[in-house]
């Protein structure tokens, strides 16, 4: 999966800073799933990842249904397993590694604008939905489906790692100029999400 050394490099170091995050915050580990948040991690610093998930991506409840029940084919399991995976993926990480959600802070306008408890439950029936819809389309229960259902049990403590994680390990994020990011959410609002 990781054709380059620097990728192997990069898996690493975010895998120890999951590790050491959970270790420093006395929190239970999960090998699977912090697989699967390493991997997330290293794939949103992917362009391609970034522009094929805001395809799925959605601001508003109503609007992540609709696109997953989709106009033509609404039977499509597999659109709406990546709806509410991306979309609760899209929350976790926001909330806890970029913290790009809630209200207006310091005068810049945030992408969301509801209190983050409210997206925490987003993430967490997202992810469920997600485990849901996976189960259908393999008709059986998959590592996958299991993955995202401890997620959206326990979303509070992934929140928490991840949240540790970006001012311990992550801390060059704040330093970053985050012009790529923004232009994504200018997108977003100018409805190429919608």
């Amino acid at each position: 999966m990781f054709p380059r050394e620097r990728d192997h490099e990069v898996f690493r170091f975010v895998i120890h800073a999951l590790i050491r995050s959970q270790v420093e915050l006395r929190k239970d580990q999960d090998e699977e799933v912090n697989v699967y948040l390493a991997h997330l991690l290293l794939f949103l610093a992917s362009p391609s990842y970034q522009q094929w998930a805001l395809g799925y991506v959605r601001k508003e409840d109503s609007s992540v249904y609709d696109k997953a029940m989709g106009q033509v084919h609404p039977e499509d399991l597999v659109r709406k397993y990546f709806t509410y995976k991306v979309n609760a993926d899209y929350l976790l990480t926001s909330l806890g590694i970029f913290q790009n959600l809630g209200k207006i802070k310091g005068g810049v306008r945030r992408f969301y604008e509801q209190k983050p408890e409210i997206y925490i439950g987003r993430g967490k029936a997202y992810y469920d939905f997600a485990a849901e819809y996976n189960h259908q389309i393999y008709r059986r229960k998959t590592a996958l489906e299991e993955i995202l259902h401890k997620l959206s049990f326990s979303f509070e403590e992934y929140l928490q790692v991840l949240t540790y994680m970006r001012s311990s390990y992550f801390d060059f994020v704040e330093r970053i100029p985050g012009e790529e990011f923004t232009r994504w959410l200018r997108q977003m609002e100018n409805g190429e999400g919608k």
